[in-house]
């Protein structure tokens, strides 16, 4: 899987983001992207954890939770009509 997204990706210029999914933190992933860096394939740069300023989406998501739970909805199908006006109510500049 790693081999086959990965260093394709990041060889055309991509990049990706690797958070503390057991998938990024084992030891077999670790151990592949170490050896990637170590033949010049790829490098691996220090992400800060839980750092919502280096993830935009994550702010997006911070507001969105605060306006669904101001408006304390009552069901399933209640919270998605609210969180649909609420993405609606967004600035499209902080899409």
């Amino acid at each position: 899987m790693i081999s086959a997204s990965v260093v394709p990706t990041v060889k055309h210029g991509g990049g990706g983001v690797m958070d503390n999914d057991p998938k990024h933190t084992s030891r077999l992933c670790k151990g592949y992207l170490t050896k990637k860096e170590s033949d010049g394939v790829l490098h691996q740069m220090t992400w800060p954890p839980q750092s919502p300023e280096l993830n935009p989406i994550e702010m997006v998501w911070d507001e969105l939770d605060r306006r669904g739970k101001e408006k304390q909805p009552t069901s399933a199908q209640h919270m998605w009509e609210l969180l649909q006006d609420c993405w609606k109510s967004i600035p499209y500049e902080a899409h």
